[in-house]
């Protein structure tokens, strides 16, 4: 689920340079489907509220979820450092009760006759 996500994240910011956060439900047949944030809900409530909360609603009605998980950009410390760095953060919440953050510092670089890459991934 991760490999496939966090290729969709990368391939957001080459395209884009940016991405709004987005979700991903896992089923039990091991398929993902994809999930993007409802654009309402209620007043105050952030898109990742809105995302956090549609999951929660999909997985409630559906016996064939395993995990579930949002996908945003953040800055994070870099370890031993006071530096802050860009980072994509993979939050996943599985059925059997376990939840964990992954990230995944990048960087783009590139001017207008070099697209961008993200070295932290070789293919």
């Amino acid at each position: 689920m991760m490999d496939e996500l966090i290729g969709s994240a990368e391939q957001l910011l080459v395209q884009e340079g940016e991405f709004h956060p987005f979700g991903a439900i896992l089923g039990e047949d091991g398929r993902v489907q994809e999930v993007a944030p409802s654009p309402v809900g209620p007043p105050g409530l952030d898109i990742v509220g809105r995302l956090a909360a549609s999951l929660k609603a999909r997985v409630a009605e559906s016996e064939s979820a395993r995990a579930a998980c949002i996908v945003a950009l953040v800055s994070v410390q870099q370890p031993g450092t006071q530096e802050p760095v860009d980072a994509i953060r993979i939050a996943l919440d599985h059925k059997q009760g376990y939840s964990a953050h992954v990230f995944f510092p990048y960087g783009l670089s590139g001017d207008e006759s070099n697209p961008p890459s993200l070295p932290h991934r070789v293919k």
